[in-house]
């Protein structure tokens, strides 16, 4: 059984072979996001303690990937998981904003009116 899980908008799966132990030590592990599963091993007070993946921001998310690199290239398991797609995410700076982007949207559609 493929054993996938999603970090930073993008879904993981693990790629590493027949080595179905570890497979099982990371389904046991990951039983949400990896933003949530991260944030709670790894500890960053800069971010603090997210409840649910609406609250965690952009920069936090990235962060926690570029954790799992790390960690991946540093026991030489970066080749054990491909990047197989994309779900959307909401980020919690998104909806700080008010406006989920609508406004760069307009700007960019009054834009495109101009030039026509």
């Amino acid at each position: 059984t493929p054993f996938c899980f999603t970090v930073h908008g993008k879904v993981v799966q693990w790629v590493g072979g027949d080595d179905n132990n570890e497979r099982d030590e990371w389904t046991n592990m990951m039983k949400d996001s990896g933003e949530m599963m991260l944030s709670r091993i790894v500890y960053d007070p800069h971010y603090g303690l997210p409840d649910c993946l609406e609250d965690f921001t952009k920069e936090h998310c990235a962060n926690i990937e570029n954790e799992f690199y790390e960690f991946f290239a540093a026991t030489g398991k970066l080749d054990s998981w491909r990047v197989i797609g994309r779900v959307e995410q909401t980020y919690k700076d998104e909806e700080e904003d008010g406006d989920d982007g609508q406004e760069e949207e307009e700007q960019q559609q009054q834009q495109q009116q101009r030039q026509q």
